[in-house]
């Protein structure tokens, strides 16, 4: 992701020669390296112990081969796309249907990972799984259902702002995408803005100091500087301007 966004910066070949090497050595070895044995209660990927980090890696990786993809032949592409990116996809919906289904931040990396992978795919029915859920009925998954589901009526998320600032990473990433890609979608007002309470709802959790409080399980390190937290604020003022409350 990182080498496929600066080639698209800066324009140097370099850049996207590594993002697809990496693409391309993922794919020589994905489908043989079967699920992982360490695991916990999460199931297992083939890169990851859990499928939660597979669902972070499958985001990064769709993004950075859009970067990159006009510059490959159809071999090239074929490859990539046959070998890599619709074998996470279909482990994630079919393998591990339940998970992809869940209505908790594993779905939501699940659903922003298969979203921004059908988007740069072209493959409709991956954003419709991503968007309306397996059943397709916006109701027992998939990105829309989060986005009603998810949060209290005041935008906050009830495992703290630990998970909240993990959650609004790939919520916010995969929005961007349909931003400006769907824009018929016009996700920023969807179920009355939601997107812009819930930016709200994590960023007013600040403790003076730049920290937040330390709920459940969380890091007492967890501040301002993180990056779900430096997205949250940088969509929230590009998409529903500056607010001095917060």
């Amino acid at each position: 992701e990182a080498a496929g966004t600066l080639f698209r910066i800066t324009g140097e070949a370099r850049y996207a020669d590594l993002a697809v090497d990496l693409l391309t050595r993922y794919a020589d070895v994905y489908l043989g390296l079967g699920f992982q044995k360490a695991k916990n209660t999460n199931p297992a990927g083939r890169i990851f112990h859990q499928i939660l980090n597979e669902n972070m890696w499958l985001l990064a990786m769709s993004i950075g081969y859009g970067c990159v993809k006009e510059r490959l032949n159809d071999a090239q592409r074929d490859h990539i796309e046959q070998k890599l990116l619709r074998p996470a996809v279909t482990m994630m919906t079919e393998t591990y249907a339940h998970d992809f289904a869940t209505i908790h931040n594993h779905g939501l990396w699940g659903a922003a990972a298969v979203g921004t992978t059908g988007m740069v795919l072209g493959d409709e029915a991956y954003l419709g799984l991503a968007l309306d859920g397996l059943a397709g009925d916006r109701t027992s998954g998939g990105f829309l259902a989060q986005l009603s589901l998810l949060f209290a009526p005041s935008g906050y998320y009830i495992e703290g702002p630990y998970y909240h600032r993990f959650a609004l990473r790939p919520l916010l990433t995969f929005s961007e995408v349909l931003h400006t890609h769907r824009p018929d979608l016009n996700i920023y007002s969807y179920k009355d803005g939601v997107i812009g309470k819930t930016i709200k709802a994590l960023l007013s959790t600040v403790y003076p100091d730049g920290s937040f409080p330390a709920l459940n399980d969380a890091s007492r390190t967890m501040g301002i500087h993180d990056e779900g937290v430096l997205l949250s604020a940088a969509v929230g003022h590009a998409r529903y301007g500056q607010d001095a409350a917060v």
